[in-house]
């Protein structure tokens, strides 16, 4: 998978994908819920079921994802900001922020949240590990990694 910086869209790094297919290793890419529970990239895709993940989020949620977004291309060699997948994050105001997360993109935001979660200071909003958490709850995942489903509304 190649991938080139667009610079900034909205404020955010963005990329821009060449070959879109998934780099061979990637069902071995993980990441960790606040209970050390290991969940794979493909498990999280797979639950996503093909759609791009729609949320809405307020306060210190913000500066988190912002700040997890804006590592461009990682040391991975991965990115969460990739509008040719259909990954868009739209500032509202001065506290809200608007993201549609591409299957391919949601596993690598997860994993930026979870490393970035000791760097965060006590926060009376919480921290970005139980953003993680939030996120693969409604994904159907419970505190033990096993997808149970999502819960019906």
């Amino acid at each position: 998978m190649q991938l080139m910086r667009l610079g900034m869209v909205n404020g955010l790094q963005a990329v821009g994908v060449v070959d879109d297919t998934l780099p061979p290793d990637a069902d071995l890419s993980i990441v960790h819920n606040s209970d050390f529970a290991e969940i794979t990239y493909a498990q999280i895709r797979e639950a996503m079921g093909g759609e791009a993940y729609p949320m809405e989020i307020v306060g210190s949620e913000v500066d988190w994802v912002i700040q997890a977004v804006n590592q461009g291309i990682d040391a991975h060699l991965e990115a969460c900001n990739v509008p040719l997948r259909g990954d868009s994050y739209e500032r509202i105001g001065e506290r809200r922020l608007r993201c549609k997360v591409s299957p391919e993109s949601l596993p690598t935001l997860l994993r930026r949240l979870e490393e970035l979660d000791p760097e965060i200071e006590d926060d009376p909003d919480g921290c970005p590990i139980c953003l993680v958490d939030a996120i693969l709850g409604t994904l159907g995942f419970n505190e033990y990694g096993e997808f149970v489903g999502k819960e019906e509304e």
